[in-house]
């Protein structure tokens, strides 16, 4: 089954409370609220060195680690572009892991840019993602005029607010 989403893509480069550097890549869904994906690398480990290592040498990468977030926030970016000729792909497999292609059409052929993984997160951080997108959609102040709308509108006026690009999601 295929279809096309929205899926809100987050970023975040960060320190371990060792002082390793990470970057992780968040996938979440408003029409799922129990789709929650990561795409993590810690650099200074050897399984994780390695497995980007791996993923540098397949994909033929021209970047080191510290420059893949840098990478894949500047491609993101362009992917949104509407002349861009990119898009993604997102699937998930029977095993429940997912891969995102990001694609590009130039004249008759398409290719892949970037092709990467990731791992549905455990269940005590999907609930915390619950939590706290419910408890944010009680703070946020409705439009003006919401006094005529029903939750349903208000939350439909939230999503449309948002820019997030949207994602053809296969299940495989």
């Amino acid at each position: 089954m295929e279809k096309l989403e929205k899926i809100t893509v987050r970023m975040f480069c960060c320190l371990s409370t060792e002082g390793q550097e990470y970057f992780r890549v968040e996938l979440t869904s408003e029409n799922d609220i129990f789709f929650f994906y990561a795409h993590m690398y810690q650099p200074l480990t050897s399984v994780d060195q390695e497995s980007f290592g791996v993923i540098q040498e397949q994909q033929k990468l021209n970047c080191e680690f510290h420059d893949y977030p840098k990478f894949c926030i500047q491609l993101l970016s362009d992917m949104i572009k509407p002349d861009s000729g990119m898009w993604p792909e997102f699937t998930i497999h029977h095993d429940g892991s997912g891969r995102l292609i990001i694609m590009k059409e130039i004249s008759i052929k398409i290719f892949n840019v970037l092709i990467v993984d990731f791992s549905p997160m455990p269940e005590d951080h999907v609930k915390q993602s619950i939590t706290f997108r419910c408890s944010s959609l009680t703070q946020v102040r409705p439009p003006q005029g919401a006094d005529q709308l029903d939750g349903r509108e208000t939350l439909r006026h939230l999503q449309d607010t948002e820019a997030d690009q949207p994602i053809s999601t296969t299940t495989n």
